[in-house]
């Protein structure tokens, strides 16, 4: 095995590059991963590369940000294990479901050939499994936990604001548990069409007359996924119970007599949690979700910023990066 890797790096606004760096070295608990496929959580990235925090911390981003920043939706096959290791052998497939330590000051991120994770971030995920698809399973994570938070779906009315990748996994998972309708809320045609492909019951123009005239009584439940104030506020409109926020929210939302009156509760993202992740894993492995038409762009390293400006323009909703 070699000493050096490529990784991705951004420098500074608008300028990633490939970069070598030494492989790492794994430590105790650790599992040292050969990345096959990395999927890009869009705003992060875009956020990166725009010259602002998603989290709104002042200060960030500083450049150049360390490199691998911001991978952490990997999926690849073990090559070796730390001290202490167990549950994983050479030639595993694994995918990460946290990424709790792919951020961490002195670590590199996992936009990378091989990444160091720690055995608890890490499932096996099946060989039948395309690494690609895999790759997801992060978000899949995070998406299942907010729906997970919900309760049981079974004969609910539900709305998904925003379909980019994450909206398009909460309606799978929200048909796959129960839910008795799915609609779907999205300024963007293209990703309406890809919603009702999905097995979405309707697709809105949050702007349409068709979207205006809905009852606020319409949903029982609903999921902002774009992190927009705007969305979470039309789902607010159309919907009597709780709002489960999984973007990271921008903006300010404005809670009246209305919404108390109706009965309306926002939640905020709940944490990352194992049992999120098999149920995620377990969704996708039997065909409930759907990953391959949510990657609308496949690229490698030197064509990252290539694939970026299709998420830019929403001609995509999902990035796969391939090492």
């Amino acid at each position: 095995m070699p000493n050096t890797m490529r990784a991705l790096q951004i420098v500074a606004p608008n300028d990633a590059r490939v970069v070598t760096v030494d492989i790492p070295r794994i430590g105790a608990g650790e599992v040292l991963v050969r990345i096959r496929a990395a999927t890009v959580c869009s705003h992060w990235d875009l956020s990166m590369l725009g010259g602002w925090d998603i989290f709104e911390r002042p200060g960030f981003p500083k450049y150049p940000i360390s490199p691998g920043w911001p991978g952490h939706e990997v999926a690849g096959e073990v090559v070796a294990v730390g001290e202490g290791v167990e549950n994983f052998a050479a030639g595993d497939h694994v995918a990460a479901w946290s990424s709790r330590h792919s951020q961490q000051e002195g670590r590199l991120g996992y936009y990378a050939e091989y990444a160091a994770i720690p055995a608890e971030d890490l499932l096996a995920v099946p060989e039948s499994m395309p690494f690609e698809e895999a790759a997801i399973l992060e978000m899949a994570m995070c998406v299942a936990a907010s729906i997970r938070q919900a309760g049981d779906l079974s004969g609910k009315r539900v709305a998904v604001g925003g379909v980019g990748a994450a909206g398009l996994l909460a309606l799978q998972v929200a048909r796959s548990l129960g839910a008795r309708t799915v609609d779907v809320f999205d300024p963007t045609e293209s990703r309406r069409k890809l919603a009702l492909s999905l097995g979405a019951h309707a697709a809105f123009d949050p702007a349409s007359d068709e979207a205006k005239a809905l009852s606020p009584h319409t949903y029982e439940i609903a999921f902002e996924c774009a992190g927009a104030a705007a969305s979470a506020q039309n789902l607010m409109r159309v919907t009597s119970g709780s709002i489960h926020l999984f973007g990271v929210v921008h903006g300010e939302i404005r809670f009246t007599m209305d919404h108390w009156s109706r009965n309306v509760h926002l939640f905020g993202y709940p944490g990352h949690s194992r049992e999120s992740a098999e149920l995620g894993l377990a969704l996708m492995a039997c065909g409930g979700v759907k990953v391959k038409p949510i990657i609308g762009v496949t690229v490698g390293f030197d064509n990252y910023l290539d694939g970026i400006a299709k998420l830019k323009t929403s001609e995509a909703a999902k990035m796969c990066v391939i090492p």
